[in-house]
C-alpha cells in the first residue's frame, strides 16, 4: 500500500535550503528553490483543504494553480480570503524564483518571507 506524500515536507526542505544555502555552492538557487518549495507545500495543503472541506475538484492541469487561489479569495469567509491573497503572493514569488533571470530583491529576503507565509499557511489551513 503506498502511503500519500507529505506535502509539507517541501516546507521542511525549504528551511532547511534556506538554512544550508551558504555552505551550498549556489547560494541564491538554494535560496530561490526554498521559494518554490514553500510554495507548493502552501499549495497542495490548500488543494488538500478545498477537497476536504468543499469538494474542491482540481483539473490536474495547471489551470488549478489559479483556480484553487480563486476558490479562496473569492469566498466570502474571511480566512479564506486571506489565504488566498497569500497564497496568490507565494505564486507571485514562486514564478519569479523559477523563471526570471534577475530578482528586484535579495532571494534570501524572498525566501524568508516565503517560508514565513507557507508556515502560517500550513498553520491556518489544518485549524479549518
Amino acid at each position: 500500500m503506498r502511503v500519500s506524500f507529505n506535502w509539507s515536507s517541501y516546507a521542511d526542505l525549504a528551511y532547511w535550503l534556506l538554512d544550508n544555502a551558504a555552505v551550498t555552492h549556489n547560494v541564491e538557487a538554494a535560496c530561490r528553490s526554498a521559494v518554490s518549495r514553500a510554495y507548493y507545500a502552501a499549495y497542495h495543503a490548500a488543494v488538500e483543504t478545498a477537497q476536504a472541506k468543499d469538494n474542491f475538484i482540481p483539473a490536474q492541469t495547471s489551470d488549478d494553480h489559479r483556480e484553487i487561489i480563486e476558490h479562496f479569495l473569492y469566498s466570502l469567509d474571511p480566512t479564506y480570503q486571506r489565504i488566498g491573497a497569500e497564497l496568490q503572493r507565494l505564486r507571485r514569488d514562486r514564478n519569479k524564483a523559477d523563471y526570471d533571470d534577475v530578482l528586484r530583491e535579495r532571494p534570501g529576503t524572498m525566501a524568508t518571507r516565503s517560508l514565513y507565509t507557507a508556515k502560517t499557511l500550513l498553520v491556518t489551513l489544518t485549524s479549518l
